[in-house]
C-alpha cells in the first residue's frame, strides 16, 4: 500500500465495487487503506488523483442504481503536503544520555514506539518529565507532552510550558510559561466558568481553524483516555520531519504524511447525500450525526 500505492488503491476500489454488487444488506462500509499511501508517495497530486477515482466509482454506483443509493464520503485525517525526512530522535536522545531499549529496566531507558512514517512520535519511559524536556529541545519537534497526576503537561520548542486539566466535559489551560498551544487569544474570546474551565463544544468550535484544532481535548485523550496503554511522552513534529521504522523509511519516499497536532495534519472532511451535517465535528461524533440523518443507529448491527 506504500511501495506500490496506486496499484493497491485500484484493487481496493475494484474490490469495493464487486462487494457492493453482491451486497447482502442495505448498507455497505468500505475503508480504503492505500489512499494514505497514495498521499504519502504523491502528495496533493496523488490525493486529487485518488478522489477522482472515487468520484468515478460514486457516479457509477448512483447511475447503476438509478439514484437510489445514498453516499457518505469521509477522510479520517489530514496530510502535511510537505516532503519530509526521518528525524533521528534515537541518536538525539543517545547524545542526551538516554538509553534506547526494547524494555524499561533503568531510569534512563527509553522505548520508542515506531510504526508508520508519521509526523509524531511516542515513547515509553520511567521519567516522562525529563524525557519530554529533552525532546522539546530537539530541532524538528514542535511540542512534547506527558501526563502528571491526572493532568497533561505540554512543552513548546520555545521553552513554553502549559498544564491541561479536565473537569466533566470542560477543560482548563494554564499557561505557566509562554503559550505553547497559542491558545491565549482564543480563550480570551470565550466565556469560561469561574475556575477558568471551558466547555469542550465551545473549544472545538473556537479552534476549528486554529493552528492546533481542539488541542486540549486531543492531548488529554492521547495521554489519559484514548488507548489501553497510553504513551508516556508524545511529540508533535514539524511537517518537514517524520518518525517511524528505519527499515520502512528506507523503501518509501515521503512527499506528504500526517500525525501531528497541527491543522493540516488533523483536519479532514465528511460529505453525505443523506442530508446536512454539522459544520464542525470530532471523528467520534460521526456515528451520532449519521444516526440522526438515518433515523436509526449507525452503523447497522447484525
Amino acid at each position: 500500500g506504500y511501495v506500490e500505492p496506486w496499484a493497491v488503491f485500484g484493487k481496493e476500489v475494484n474490490d469495493a465495487k464487486r462487494l457492493f454488487d453482491r451486497r447482502a444488506s442495505r448498507e455497505m462500509l468500505a475503508y480504503f487503506v492505500s489512499s494514505a499511501g497514495v498521499g504519502t508517495a504523491l502528495g496533493a497530486e496523488g490525493q486529487i488523483k485518488a478522489l477522482r477515482r472515487i468520484d468515478q466509482l460514486v457516479n457509477q454506483v448512483i447511475w447503476e442504481t438509478r439514484g437510489l443509493t445514498k453516499i457518505t464520503l469521509l477522510g479520517d485525517h489530514g496530510h502535511s503536503y510537505t516532503p519530509a525526512e526521518r528525524l533521528d530522535l534515537e541518536g538525539y536522545l543517545k547524545d542526551k544520555g538516554w538509553r534506547i531499549r526494547s524494555s524499561l529496566r533503568e531510569p534512563r531507558d527509553v522505548v520508542p514506539v515506531a510504526f508508520g512514517l508519521v509526523t509524531f512520535a511516542s515513547f515509553a519511559t520511567r521519567r516522562p518529565g525529563a524525557l519530554a524536556e529533552d525532546l522539546a529541545g530537539c530541532e524538528g519537534v514542535e511540542l512534547a507532552s506527558f501526563a502528571e497526576n491526572g493532568e497533561v503537561i505540554v512543552l513548546g520548542a520555545d521553552g513554553g510550558r502549559a498544564r491541561i486539566q479536565r473537569r466533566g466535559d470542560s477543560y482548563r489551560y494554564q499557561a505557566e510559561q509562554g503559550d505553547p498551544l497559542r491558545l491565549r487569544p482564543v480563550l480570551a474570546s470565550l466565556e469560561g466558568d469561574e475556575d477558568g474551565f471551558y466547555q469542550a463544544e465551545k473549544l472545538t468550535a473556537a479552534t476549528a481553524t486554529h493552528e492546533y484544532p481542539a488541542p486540549l481535548q486531543r492531548l488529554w485523550r492521547a495521554h489519559l483516555a484514548l488507548v489501553e496503554n497510553p504513551p508516556d511522552v508524545v511529540v508533535s513534529l514539524e511537517d518537514r520531519f517524520y518518525f517511524g521504522l528505519k527499515s520502512f523509511a528506507g523503501v518509501v519516499k515521503v512527499a506528504s504524511t500526517h500525525g501531528s497536532l497541527n491543522y493540516s495534519n488533523s483536519v479532514a472532511f465528511i460529505m453525505s447525500t443523506l442530508g446536512p451535517l454539522p459544520p464542525v465535528m470530532h471523528s467520534a461524533d460521526v456515528p451520532a450525526a449519521m444516526s440522526r440523518l438515518l433515523g436509526r443507529p449507525w452503523p447497522m448491527r447484525d
